[in-house]
Formats: structure tokens, C-alpha cells, sequence
């Protein structure tokens, strides 16, 4: 007898793979807008939403 969840089971790697390459740039996204972030890429303080009032309030932005 066939296995039924054979084709799902086959799936897995490239799912987890998929999430992998879509989450882990948008995890990084939301950490490095809401935080100081040195030169060198290194998080410093969480700021909150301080990095786009500061961008809502630049001219050359708006």
C-alpha cells in the first residue's frame, strides 16, 4: 500500500526552505528598522518606531 502523506513528506525540505529564504530577510528587515544600527551592522538600541518618524519628518523623503 502507498503511503498517502509520501507526497507531502517530499515537499518539506523545499517548504522549509522556502521559509527560510522569505522569513529570514523579513525577521532582519524588522529588526534593523526598529533598532540603531552601527556602521558595521551591528544592532544597538531598540528605538521603536523612532527610525520612521525620523523619515516621515526628512523633506527630501516627504
Amino acid at each position: 500500500m502507498q503511503n498517502r502523506f509520501l507526497p507531502y513528506l517530499l515537499t518539506l525540505p523545499s517548504l522549509f526552505l522556502a521559509a527560510v529564504v522569505i522569513f529570514w530577510p523579513v525577521w532582519d528587515l524588522i529588526q534593523i528598522s526598529t533598532h540603531d544600527v552601527s556602521r558595521f551592522g551591528q544592532l544597538r538600541d531598540f528605538n521603536d518606531l523612532a527610525n520612521f518618524a525620523a523619515l516621515a519628518a526628512d523633506p527630501d523623503f516627504t
